[in-house]
């Protein structure tokens, strides 16, 4: 609680995170989660003026509540805001450079070990013949009377554990192929980004006038069209201003300018266009420019914001930011094995209708990816972060001064589309 006009300091977890940084990354993962299972089985919601047995407000207001509250690629560039975020909160606490040495190592290992269970576990589904996605493509086409293509998208392909074993660690950080889970194009825009954030500190983060050159890299990033490494960018300069203020005690919104500051970034991306900005000699794609924004805004009122952090520190919200990570990474292979066929059984085995049928695949492939994010987050992403620090520990970490004992904390500067590091 703000006290006196005060900023009151966001609560930090283990590693020197911020809790209800976590559960805003929960918040995150389920809308992608919910916008996935919209475009496999209910994929008219997106576009309202599709026909569809309801009245036409009724379809706006469903189209319109699914744009603002379920938008996967607006999920995914808060993901971005907050990477460059808490990456950089270490930094800008503590001045040390030990701490951005010790991230940077342990990046690789940190995103890869996760993305490469996902890969092999959907190479082993797929292996195994239990992928439906296809089939159930195939059935909603002839249920719904028009093509149904995003569940095409996946696994139309034949396995081959040497793709797989490519993908596991090198593509999937390095490269553009996303077979085996296609959701892992993020994290070669996320491993960029992480280092994005890690090499302007190490040059500029200590340097006074730094915010000209916030100005003079985002420009860059715009003109090279870059525009999604500009998230982590803005993540960063919003962190520096965070801890800056919280230094000072300056500012803090009140519930309702931090509501309307919200509220503002929702509608900013509800409004959002698509297409190219012409810049000169650069075209530059207008969407992802709309969600930067958007999502600044939205970052900006809960990190000032009292109020918006109390409810996103609820036990509900930092369990789902916890497994956050491994629930965006397994949830595709769900909805494209157990939630396909499960769509097929009731429909072709029990002849239940499409809705009824989907809504019942849907809701198992929630429980199902929970679970499976949750055993995740125990005895993957875990092992991951311990991988990491011993690779550090012993091959990396530079030796202490002779004479002086370097008991100084490291803190974790903690991942973007992860949850805990």
């Amino acid at each position: 609680m703000a006290q006196d006009g005060q900023a009151a300091p966001l609560t930090p977890l283990a590693g020197g995170k911020m809790d209800c940084f976590e559960g805003l990354r929960g918040v995150a993962s389920l809308a992608v989660l919910l916008s996935h299972l919209a475009s496999a089985f209910w994929p008219r919601v997106w576009e309202w003026r599709q026909p569809m047995d309801a009245p036409p407000a009724v379809r706006w207001a469903v189209s319109a509540l699914a744009r603002l509250l379920i938008d996967g690629q607006f999920a995914v560039a808060i993901f971005f805001l907050l990477s460059g975020f808490v990456l950089s909160l270490s930094f800008f606490r503590t001045g040390s450079h030990e701490a951005l040495s010790s991230a940077a190592v342990r990046r690789y290992f940190r995103l890869m070990v996760p993305a490469a269970f996902s890969i092999l576990l959907a190479y082993a589904v797929l292996k195994a013949g239990l992928m439906y996605n296809q089939r159930a493509a195939q059935t909603m086409t002839e249920s719904l009377g028009a093509p149904h293509q995003w569940l095409t998208f996946f696994y139309a392909f034949r396995p081959h554990l040497k793709d797989a074993l490519r993908e596991c660690f090198w593509d999937s950080l390095f490269g553009n192929t996303a077979l085996y889970n296609q959701n892992l194009w993020t994290l070669s825009v996320e491993f960029a980004g992480s280092f994005l954030v890690y090499g302007f500190l190490a040059l500029l983060g200590d340097l006074r006038r730094r915010g000209l050159y916030y100005l003079v890299v985002g420009a860059v990033l715009v003109l090279t069209n870059h525009v999604l490494l500009l998230d982590f960018l803005i993540g960063m300069a919003l962190c520096d201003l965070y801890t800056a203020n919280q230094a000072r005690r300056q500012l803090t919104l009140p519930w309702p300018a931090a509501a309307l500051l919200a509220a503002a970034g929702l509608g900013l991306n509800y409004i959002k266009l698509c297409g190219p900005l012409h810049l000169g000699l650069v075209d530059v794609e207008r969407r992802p420019c709309y969600e930067a924004a958007a999502g600044t805004l939205v970052l900006a009122a809960v990190a000032f914001s009292p109020a918006l952090q109390r409810p996103l520190r609820s036990r509900p919200f930092l369990f789902l930011g916890k497994i956050s990570f491994a629930l965006y990474l397994v949830h595709l292979v769900v909805i494209c094995s157990l939630a396909s066929g499960l769509y097929l059984l009731l429909r072709q085995g029990c002849g239940l209708r499409h809705s009824p049928a989907a809504a019942i695949a849907s809701l198992a492939c929630v429980g199902v990816s929970v679970a499976a994010a949750w055993f995740m987050s125990l005895y993957v992403d875990r092992p991951a972060v311990a991988v990491g620090r011993y690779v550090y520990e012993h091959i990396f970490k530079k030796s202490p001064p002779p004479g002086r004992r370097d008991g100084a904390a490291e803190q974790s500067p903690g991942p973007g589309l992860p949850s805990a590091a």
